[in-house]
């Protein structure tokens, strides 16, 4: 039976970067490149437990520049984490991370957390796969007299900091197909399923904490008025497979 173990932990100006190496029990291994500012530069990681440095076919499993932390077996969690708070005040956070950006140029971006599950097999079956699950579950006596969420985005721009430009949203999504994908799936841009069909969800949406104001050319989401003409709508695949549209108004006053 192997055992992971520390490569080697070596101080940078700014930065420590730690290499592992080794086995996990009874299945595959893992490896990281040797040091040099190749490395540091072109695949970028200050922590590695294996690496992919492709997105393209070459980065197919079995490809010499990916090396990935390894198991055949089922029901496997590379990373656990299990936390328990019995504070009565305050808030707790299983997981708390931020990343600044401070260097500003031409290209610059990124995330805080990039989430990625690459198919490279046929999955047969009744088989859900996502980029990323995250779920809010009440049990006993549990609840909340607030807001409760399995997923929250919060945009926020700060009072004194110049005024953005661009598309800015507290959620966004994306599609990104190399074939028509639709052709062989019900594909859409949100799926909202009831797991448990004997309570079905209520409202398909919450506009409780939107503020409201009369047509008048002001910057808010929802506004009152009358629909006058309608111009667009949004396709949606009905429960029983059948195409229902969503109407959109040109006009509103």
């Amino acid at each position: 039976m192997g055992q992971a173990k520390l490569d080697n932990l070596e101080d940078y100006t700014h930065f420590r970067r730690i290499q592992l190496s080794g086995d996990l029990p009874t299945y595959g291994g893992m490896t990281v490149p040797s040091d040099s500012s190749s490395d540091t530069g072109d695949l970028g990681f200050l922590l590695a437990m294996g690496y992919h440095y492709s997105d393209s076919v070459s980065g197919a499993p079995g490809a010499s520049t990916d090396q990935f932390v390894k198991t055949a077996l089922g029901n496997t969690q590379f990373i656990h984490g299990a936390f328990e708070s019995s504070a009565t005040s305050g808030t707790s956070r299983g997981a708390y991370l931020i990343h600044r950006i401070t260097g500003a140029g031409s290209g610059v971006g990124g995330e805080c957390i990039r989430a990625r599950t690459h198919v490279w097999s046929a999955l047969t079956g009744a088989t859900s796969v996502h980029g990323m699950h995250s779920e809010l579950a009440f049990y006993t006596a549990g609840g909340t007299s607030g807001d409760g969420a399995a997923v929250r985005g919060t945009l926020s721009v700060n009072s004194d900091a110049t005024a953005p430009t661009g598309h800015l949203s507290s959620l966004r999504l994306d599609s990104n197909f190399g074939q028509a994908a639709y052709a062989n799936a019900v594909t859409a841009w949100i799926s909202a399923w009831d797991v448990n069909s004997s309570y079905p969800m209520p409202f398909f949406l919450d506009l409780y904490g939107t503020a409201t104001v009369a047509v008048s050319g002001a910057h808010q989401a929802l506004v009152t008025g009358t629909c006058s003409t309608l111009g667009h709508g949004l396709r949606v695949s009905m429960p029983d497979g059948s195409v229902g549209y969503i109407p959109i108004c040109t006009t509103c006053s």
